[in-house]
């Protein structure tokens, strides 16, 4: 249709470029002259970069566990840190191939709209490293079933460990492929 644009595709780190890019070609062709200044606005969290040495003393959080924080959720990280002082296992580590702690999975869950168990692996990483969530995904599923009931933890476990799986198996072959396979039907039918 004539006049219509479309946007397809791009990746969170080329999002904000695409936009630009789309309104760009908008305001032209709507005959303005208008600079777009959306990449002078910081992203969510990304205004001030705080010290992940100060946070770790101020929260007695190892400073590894903070330095991925800011990484991930920028001037966030304080938030979340204060969220986890009001739990006894705020600070517990889910995730040890990740440092993701407690209080960062209910706070993803609360702010970031995570509305399935799968969620919480895009929003923190979960279960991405060399365990690939045969540690971390009972207790995630655990936690997210106490902000949504609906679920039970078996299901919530079971999507966590198939898209975990969905992520692996492409990348496997061989011997290496069947063990997995083997080791992934167990681990969700044991």
């Amino acid at each position: 249709a004539e006049g219509l644009l479309s946007i397809a595709g791009g990746k969170l780190a080329s999002f904000r470029i695409m936009a630009e890019e789309a309104v760009d070609l908008v305001v032209k062709l709507m005959g303005k002259k208008q600079a777009c200044t959306t990449h002078l606005e910081p992203l969510p969290g990304g205004s001030e970069v705080p010290s992940y040495q100060d946070l770790s003393e101020e929260f007695s959080v190892p400073t590894h566990v903070v330095e991925r924080m800011i990484f991930r959720h920028g001037q966030r990280a304080r938030e979340i840190l204060k969220a986890g002082l009001s739990r006894s296992d705020g600070y517990m580590v889910i995730c040890t191939c990740e440092s993701v702690m407690r209080c960062e999975i209910d706070y993803v869950i609360e702010h970031e709209f995570v509305r399935a168990p799968a969620d919480i692996i895009r929003r923190t990483r979960l279960g991405w490293g060399p365990c690939q969530g045969l540690e971390c995904a009972h207790p995630a599923a655990r936690i997210f079933t106490e902000h949504f009931p609906s679920w039970t933890i078996n299901q919530a476990y079971t999507q966590l460990r198939n898209e975990l799986w969905s992520e692996q198996k492409y990348t496997l072959q061989g011997t290496s492929y069947q063990h997995a396979v083997i080791q992934h039907s167990l681990d969700l039918y044991h």
